[in-house]
């Protein structure tokens, strides 16, 4: 059964690659605009909770000119920048990472294909949004006073979010009757 399960996911995830690989960069910039949210809202969530105060949430695709560089930019969350947070909240995306494995799981485990290209298609969109941008790393390289923040809260803040996703998937693994690899056997054994 885990066997079938992993083929129909490999499968779809061939697919949505597929897919992802012959659309232009304006369709899948909005294609994947789930992990836009993700990656804005990481930056969002980190700067309010180091007391950044955000005042804007924008994830309307956009394209700006840098250095004669013309790219698209997915989305932009603007905070007040202090010394606590201007290096932990424009790396905030690299927090995502977890979640790659967290809904490639899920995937795996669910019993309908529409649930399991949705799981697949969120890691895809996680895959695309966890590094931080270009205009990320510049703003988290300004203020070098930060980077004793950055060193101690980005590792803690990663480790929060990993062993958290790690107990859901406890739970929904005995919820499921399954465990990593490998499924539980129901039958019963004889004692002597």
């Amino acid at each position: 059964m885990i066997k079938r399960l992993f083929m129909g996911a490999s499968l779809i995830a061939l697919v949505l690659y597929f897919i992802y690989g012959i659309l232009g960069a304006d369709e899948r910039t909005w294609l994947l605009i789930p992990g836009t949210i993700m990656h804005e809202g990481m930056h969002y969530l980190v700067a309010l909770f180091l007391g950044g105060s955000p005042t804007s949430f924008n994830i309307v695709p956009k394209h700006v000119v840098v250095q004669n560089m013309e790219f698209i930019m997915q989305g932009s969350v603007v905070f007040l920048v202090n010394t606590a947070n201007s290096t932990i909240a424009p790396l905030a995306p690299v927090l995502l990472i977890p979640f790659i494995p967290f809904f490639l799981f899920l995937g795996v485990i669910q019993r309908s294909l529409i649930l399991k290209t949705i799981c697949f298609y969120l890691s895809l969109c996680v895959w695309d949004a966890w590094m931080p941008s270009m205009i990320d790393f510049h703003i988290a390289t300004e203020n070098p006073a930060s980077y004793v923040y950055a060193w101690i809260g980005l590792p803690t803040l990663f480790i929060l979010i990993t062993l958290s996703l790690r107990g859901l998937l406890s739970r929904i693994e005995s919820k499921h009757d399954i465990t990593l690899g490998n499924t539980r056997s129901n039958r019963t054994t004889k004692h002597a």
